[in-house]
């Protein structure tokens, strides 16, 4: 899965959509952590939501903080 998403990442920025890459290298990377989780600590709960945009710009600005997101992507 990890490589969909980091193509899927790379065609976002590509097309010069970042607010969509953002939301698309979060949700690969909290379904990475969320199985993590499920497979060590709850196998019988189900997976939890990536945050959108929006709600990450909102606890940006809660936290009176600024977004960087760097990805690596190999041409």
């Amino acid at each position: 899965q990890t490589i969909i998403y980091r193509l899927l990442t790379q065609t976002l920025v590509e097309s010069k959509k970042l607010e969509d890459a953002l939301e698309i290298t979060e949700r690969g990377r909290s379904r990475a952590f969320v199985e993590l989780l499920i497979q060590k600590l709850f196998p019988k709960s189900t997976a939890l939501n990536a945050p959108n945009c929006q709600h990450l710009k909102d606890i940006a600005k809660q936290q009176n903080a600024m977004l960087v997101e760097y990805s690596i992507i190999y041409l």
